[in-house]
């Protein structure tokens, strides 16, 4: 009984996230987004492609630090990231700024 309510509960919570980004609701969704998290994961991505693409080995913790230094780009990730952006997003669309450009994924393949 208690596994059950253990995979439903994030389940449940997804499911109120995906209602509330689909009406809109931006309220609801600036409560279940964790932005802090969302605007380290760009830069903990970052420092792992670095290291993957340049082939140095460093221990988690270097690591971590790495990624705390670079996070003096915070003020730009928290302009970038944050609930007004979500919410304009949400309510305009693509930014006119990134209209010309391709959107995320747009010239992914497609598996026929």
């Amino acid at each position: 009984m208690v596994s059950i309510g253990y995979t439903a509960w994030p389940l449940y919570n997804l499911l109120v996230l995906v209602r509330a980004m689909e009406t809109r609701d931006i309220e609801t969704v600036t409560r279940h987004v964790y932005f802090d998290a969302v605007r380290m994961s760009p830069t903990n991505q970052l420092v792992a492609d670095y290291l993957r693409r340049t082939g140095i080995q460093i221990s988690p913790l270097a690591q971590s630090m790495a990624a705390a230094a670079l996070g003096i780009a915070n003020p730009v990730a928290k302009k970038l990231i944050s609930p007004e952006a979500l919410s304009e997003l949400m309510a305009l669309g693509w930014p006119i700024w990134g209209r010309s450009m391709p959107r995320p994924y747009s010239n992914a393949c497609v598996l026929e």
